[in-house]
């Protein structure tokens, strides 16, 4: 199977998926679930990647079914520091929104705090040199449970990550950014 990456996520059980664009609308997507736990850090959006699987035996075989990454093209998310993307950001927002706004962006940072809304862990905020912009990464989707636990782990100030991030926008001295951390491996 051959598609072009619309984006690489969870499930609602927290297994990992490639939703690939089938052609046409942007309704006409596939959900293919795969193996490679950490798959967001080997295909990003907008590349070409070709899956292999395979068929199961039968309807009663124990295996479940999941593609394998085969090969990947395509240009991968621009990468730089947190730091680096802060500095472009607040020099000229306007720029970087026409720049950075709906494309992909590999991020390193260090972090500041977990995040919370209404008292549930979404994602982190970055150590910065400076103690303004603050950078927002929410980082769960919809893996429930195991998400969670992962984030949970990684949240902890000091602890470096690299995240492959939408950046949304700058409002009110606060960069908003939405993605999932690719390192440390979920």
């Amino acid at each position: 199977l051959t598609g072009v990456v619309e984006a690489a996520k969870r499930d609602f059980g927290g297994d990992p998926i490639l939703v690939l664009n089938a052609g046409g609308t942007s309704y006409s997507v596939i959900n293919c679930p795969v193996a490679d736990r950490n798959h967001w850090s080997k295909v990003f959006p907008g590349q070409t990647v070709t899956l292999l699987g395979r068929v199961p035996t039968s309807v009663n075989d124990p295996v479940l079914f999941v593609w394998h990454i085969h090969s990947v093209t395509g240009p991968q998310p621009t990468k730089m520091s947190v730091e680096e993307f802060v500095k472009e950001v607040v020099a000229d927002p306007e720029a970087a929104g026409k720049k950075y706004k709906g494309k992909q962006l590999m991020l390193t940072g260090e972090v500041a705090e977990p995040q919370k809304h209404e008292g549930r862990l979404v994602g982190v905020s970055f150590a910065l040199k400076e103690k303004e912009p603050v950078v927002v990464c929410y980082a769960i989707g919809l893996g429930g449970e195991k998400e969670t636990a992962f984030i949970q782990g990684v949240a902890k100030p000091g602890k470096k990550v690299t995240v492959v991030v939408e950046y949304e926008g700058y409002y009110a001295g606060k960069i908003d950014l939405r993605g999932p951390i690719i390192d440390p491996p979920y």
